[in-house]
This record gives C-alpha cells, sequence and structure tokens, in this order.
C-alpha cells in the first residue's frame, strides 16, 4: 500500500509540473509591437499582474519599463534611450532563466551561463 506521505507528494509534483512555465526570451526584435506583446503575454499575465484590470501603464511607456524592469529584477541606467533600454532588457532575458508558477503568481530567476 502507497504510503499517504508518496501520494501528497506526487500529487504536488504533478500539481507544480501543470502549473510552472519557463519562459524564454522573445525572439522577436527589441521595442517592436511583437516584442511587448510578448513581454507582455509571457511574463506578466504569467504571474497575474496584467493592466487589463487596473488600468496600468501602457506597453513601452516610462512607467511600464519601471513596472516591469522591477518585477523581472533588472536595472537599465536611467539616460538610456528607449532603443537601449530595450536591447539591455532583451540581453538580460537571455541571460537568464525564468521559471513562473501560475497558480502563486510567484517567479523564480536564475543567470544563465553561456558557453
Amino acid at each position: 500500500m502507497i504510503s499517504l506521505g508518496v501520494t501528497f507528494g506526487a500529487l504536488t509534483l504533478a500539481f507544480l509540473a501543470l502549473t510552472t512555465e519557463v519562459i524564454d526570451a522573445p525572439e522577436a526584435k527589441p521595442c517592436t509591437q511583437a516584442w511587448f506583446l510578448y513581454l507582455d503575454d509571457h511574463y506578466i499575465q504569467a504571474i497575474g499582474e496584467g493592466d487589463d484590470v487596473d488600468g496600468g501603464p501602457d506597453l513601452g511607456d516610462n512607467a511600464w519599463f519601471r513596472w516591469f524592469e522591477g518585477k523581472a529584477k533588472i536595472t537599465t541606467p536611467p539616460q538610456l534611450s528607449q532603443q537601449q533600454r530595450c536591447r539591455v532588457i532583451q540581453e538580460k532575458l537571455q541571460e537568464r532563466l525564468y521559471i513562473v508558477n501560475k497558480a502563486f503568481g510567484s517567479m523564480l530567476i536564475f543567470k544563465v551561463r553561456k558557453g
């Protein structure tokens, strides 16, 4: 007979597997509409904090950049142009592994070594 602990552990692992997603960096060119929509769909919506309900910042405006950078734990120098800021964000997204659990609205971030 399988113990209650083993059953609970298996159910927990199954739940986490079904509700957890690894998010890849966007393939779209930075600062394009497709790039912003990818970030919204895969990062912002994945943690349940889209701006559909509360009238949050519009994609690509300064408030949106500050909000996204805070959630993704990315810092960019304030003097950068929007295009430069997008490139820095893209580079950081490519350097990191983002794991999101939709059920808990949480995000884990790991730096990934290339090569």
